[in-house]
């Protein structure tokens, strides 16, 4: 059940709308479906996160990793850095991410609000 206007309501979704047409969106959006269908790319893209998040782990957990495991690592995420679709995706993330930030900005501002700051209170 939602507490907003049907007005509100409307407004939101129709201001979603728009930052999911902007350039900067539809860039990441082409760019993880491309990723997304290219198989290889795909797999190697996820069998880094899941290598990546398994080491910080077991780094955040104590565990001294050894040094093998580390220069393996070093070695896919060459392999990643190397990748065009993920390097693809990863830019046109850096830039939506950079869109988003600054259409928050111009809402604080707008607003006389700190979302940021309410929303970490």
């Amino acid at each position: 059940m939602t507490t907003l206007s049907p007005e509100l309501q409307q407004a939101a979704q129709e201001f979603g709308r728009a930052l999911r047409d902007h350039d900067a969106v539809q860039q990441y959006l082409q760019a993880v479906a491309n990723l997304t269908a290219d198989a290889a790319a795909s797999q190697l893209d996820e069998q880094f996160e899941s290598v990546r998040a398994a080491l910080v782990a077991r780094q955040r957990a104590g565990e001294d990793l050894p040094i093998d495991e580390v220069q393996a690592f070093y070695a896919l995420r060459e392999k990643v850095v190397g990748n065009a679709q993920i390097e693809h995706r990863d830019h046109a993330l850096t830039m939506a991410k950079g869109y988003l930030a600054n259409v928050g900005a111009d809402l604080n501002r707008a607003a006389g609000l700190d979302f940021i700051t309410m929303a970490l209170s």
